[in-house]
């Protein structure tokens, strides 16, 4: 019975540990914040964002081929940069205990990444259009 209870306490000191670990490192201790973590309404903007963000994406990658491959990657790579810029806002709106200008950095930053997948969007639909004209002609 002493082996037993050796392995289950074992076991059990294991997922104690593990549960240690993960809630150590859960939000409570970040040491950057969201957009959403300032307020409800704030998180009802990133949330916005976020999801025209991922629905603009989807309507692109219907458009890749290899004729359009490197426009649409030279576009996800600006999104990237932009990506990177917000980690830093990230970290910078915890360190600033919630600075307003940060929150508005915040805030454009998503609105410049809407604005290079509408570029993109349209400049795709451009080389559409002169494509099916051209078949037509």
């Amino acid at each position: 019975i002493r082996r037993i209870d050796r392995r289950w306490m074992s076991v059990a000191a294991t997922v104690l540990l593990l549960f240690g670990v993960w809630f150590g490192s859960s939000d409570s201790r970040k040491k950057e914040l969201e957009l959403a973590d300032v307020s409800p309404k704030m998180e009802e903007t990133q949330e916005f964002f976020v999801q025209t963000i991922r629905k603009e994406i989807k309507k692109i990658e219907k458009y890749k081929n290899p004729a359009n491959e490197k426009i649409i990657e030279d576009g996800l790579k600006q999104l990237d940069k932009l990506e990177s810029d917000y980690d830093k806002l990230k970290k910078e709106l915890k360190e600033s205990d919630e600075n307003q200008m940060v929150i508005y950095a915040m805030i454009t930053n998503f609105q410049k990444r809407i604005e290079i997948l509408q570029n993109l969007m349209n400049t795709l639909q451009e080389i559409e259009e002169t494509k099916q004209k051209k078949q037509l002609s």
